[in-house]
């Protein structure tokens, strides 16, 4: 089992992803989710048909009808394997599982993330492929924490009363860049948000501290000028 007794749950993400999806067969996705965290493959579960309905406690056409659902409705990764057993990942888990370990790299290398898109080869910066496995990581975890940010920043800026909110109390400021820079000072901090709710608490008190470049109004700058000719 995991080390942590506990599951993280996306909540905002796990309501949107899984209204398509009947009662049953949601509760047996959470289920699932939770074999997945305990699984020695963190963010996998294999199994036969028969395996799966003991998991989810039913019968093996009741369990063949909910991964059936599950694939169909994408919610999660299917795999036949080669030996007639079924794997299913969760996307989401997979992801974070990489990012940790993204994070745990670059604890141990000083805490600097750059340290780990460093690559000893005179080519890294000319988008050579690279037969180094780890630099192969590094690369894929760069689309990580890309798809991640974006994620991150479509959810907040959707949400248009808390964008207006904003707006109106933080006029003059370029609200996606503000966001930009506050997710790549926070996002590999030691304790990183891991809720939309605190991004946004983030942006704000961003925005609150961080000072516009221009700050003067027309009106002070037309002043300037004045003063200047004088």
């Amino acid at each position: 089992m995991s080390k942590q007794p506990y599951i993280p749950l996306y909540t905002g993400d796990y309501l949107k992803d899984t209204r398509i999806l009947t009662l049953e067969v949601r509760g047996a996705w959470v289920d699932l989710m939770i074999f997945m965290w305990g699984n020695k493959e963190k963010g996998t579960v294999t199994g036969t048909m028969d395996e799966f309905a003991l998991m989810l406690g039913c019968n093996t056409k009741k369990a063949s009808l909910i991964i059936e659902s599950l694939h169909e409705k994408d919610i999660c990764d299917f795999e036949v394997l080669p030996n007639g057993q079924i794997k299913l990942s969760s996307r989401r888990m997979l992801r974070d599982i990489e990012i940790s370990k993204v994070r745990k790299k670059a604890g141990q290398q000083g805490g600097n993330p750059n340290l780990l898109n460093q690559n000893p080869s005179s080519k890294k910066n000319l988008g050579y492929p690279s037969s180094d496995i780890d630099n192969e990581g590094d690369s894929h975890l760069d689309l990580i924490k890309k798809e991640q940010k974006q994620k991150i920043t479509d959810s907040i800026f959707s949400d248009e009363q808390f964008v207006e909110v904003l707006k109106q109390t933080h006029r003059n400021k370029n609200l996606q860049q503000a966001f930009s820079e506050c997710y790549n000072h926070h996002a590999f901090k030691p304790n990183p948000p891991t809720e939309l709710w605190q991004w946004r608490q983030k942006l704000n008190t961003w925005l609150t501290i961080k000072s516009p470049e221009k700050n003067q109004t027309p009106t002070k700058k037309r002043a300037k000028t004045l003063d200047e000719l004088n």
